[in-house]
C-alpha cells in the first residue's frame, strides 16, 4: 500500500471521539482522514504552501495521544493490537510528512510567504503561529549569515541585501494532474501567449485533467479541485 492510498477501515469512528470540528453536525472519524488526507496530498503537490489545516492537526494529535492508550490496554496478542498499531503509524506518517512539507516550503519561498502572509489576516492567515515565528527566525537567521559570512566582505555598492531580489518565487504555472470534485464551469486557463487567447473548459465531476496550477489555484482551496 502506498503513502497515499486511503486509511483501512481498523480505525473506528469511536477512536476519534468528540471531533467538534463542525458546528452544524459531529465529523465522523472516515471523514476527518480523508480530508486531512485531501490536504495532506493537496500540500505536497502544490507548489505554493496552502492555508494551514489547524484543525485537522489538532484533532489528530489529541485523537492519537488517546488510541495510543487504547491500544497499550489490548493484549499483544488480540489482532486488533497489530492492526490499530499498523493504522496510528500511517496517521502519524500523514501528520509528520504534513508539516515536514509545509516546512520546507517555508525555507524555500521564505521572503515570498512572509510578504504574502503580512497581507492577511483573522481567517485568512496560511500559516500556523508556529510557522510564522519559524519563518521569521529562519529569515532573520538567513540575514545575518550572508551580512556575516559574505556581504560584509563585498564592496559597498554590492554589500547591500535586497530580498526581493534574492527571493524565490514558487512555480505557479507550473502543471499539475487535477481531479474535479465537482462540476466546474468555464474554467479560464491562460495561454501565457499574447497571440492565443485564453482558452475556457468546462470539468465534468470526477474528470482528471493536467493544469496548469495558478488557473486552478483558488479552486484546490476552496476544495472543488483536488491534485493527484
Amino acid at each position: 500500500m502506498s503513502s497515499m492510498d486511503t486509511p483501512s477501515n481498523t480505525l473506528q469512528d469511536s477512536d476519534l471521539h468528540d471531533l467538534g470540528l463542525s458546528d452544524d453536525e459531529p465529523e465522523t472519524a472516515t471523514s476527518v482522514l480523508n480530508k486531512f488526507q485531501t490536504a495532506w496530498i493537496n500540500e505536497k503537490l502544490s507548489p505554493e504552501i496552502l492555508p494551514y489545516q489547524g484543525d485537522y492537526v489538532e484533532c489528530l494529535m489529541e485523537q492519537i495521544k488517546h488510541m495510543d492508550n487504547n491500544v497499550r490496554k489490548l493484549d499483544k496478542r488480540d489482532l486488533r493490537s497489530g492492526l490499530h498499531a499498523l493504522e496510528l503509524s500511517r496517521i502519524k506518517y500523514m501528520l509528520t510528512d504534513y508539516l515536514r512539507v509545509r516546512l520546507e516550503k517555508i525555507e524555500k519561498y521564505t521572503y515570498t510567504i512572509l510578504e504574502a502572509e503580512s497581507n492577511r489576516s483573522g481567517d485568512d492567515l496560511y500559516l500556523s503561529e508556529g510557522e510564522f515565528q519559524f519563518a521569521k527566525d529562519f529569515f532573520g537567521n538567513t540575514q545575518t549569515a550572508l551580512q556575516t559570512i559574505a556581504l560584509r566582505h563585498f564592496p559597498r555598492p554590492l554589500a547591500s541585501f535586497d530580498p526581493a531580489k534574492m527571493s524565490v518565487q514558487p512555480p505557479m504555472n507550473s502543471y499539475v494532474f487535477v481531479k474535479a470534485k465537482k462540476e466546474v464551469s468555464g474554467l479560464i486557463v491562460p495561454t501565457h501567449d499574447p497571440e492565443e487567447q485564453d482558452e475556457e473548459l468546462d470539468l465534468e465531476e470526477n474528470s482528471q485533467h493536467i493544469l496548469p496550477y495558478s488557473s486552478v489555484a483558488a479552486l484546490v482551496k476552496d476544495g472543488t479541485i483536488m491534485l493527484i
